[in-house]
């Protein structure tokens, strides 16, 4: 496993992650920092590969409704709840608006573990 050079926040509310291809739900927002962040899913993901995904905000919280940017799996483990699977991953590609949003998050929606 990689080590990360920020530190992520946990979010306290999971927002939904979309697999911008199949328009399918993948899981939710686990942690985020300015370079990457974690998935927590039903299923690990697969390793290694790079995908477009699409972050749903809370209405009425944020200039937009999604965040939308390319990610690449780094690493999967077990979450606490047996039934989940943590998949982190580093940010590819993200607009600077985007960015913004992602700072935004961390700072409106998260706690420090």
């Amino acid at each position: 496993m990689e080590h990360r050079t920020k530190q992520r926040k946990h979010v306290f509310l999971y927002l939904d992650i979309y697999d911008r291809e199949t328009g399918r739900l993948m899981g939710h927002l686990g942690d985020i920092s300015n370079e990457g962040l974690m998935i927590i899913a039903p299923q690990p993901l697969p390793l290694h590969i790079s995908r477009e995904i699409r972050i749903r905000l809370p209405e009425d919280e944020f200039s937009k409704a999604f965040i939308d940017l390319e990610i690449q799996t780094r690493w999967t483990a077990p979450d606490v709840n047996p039934d989940l699977h943590c998949t982190g991953c580093l940010f590819v590609d993200i607009s600077p608006e985007d960015e913004a949003l992602v700072e935004a998050v961390g700072k409106l929606l998260s706690f420090d573990s």
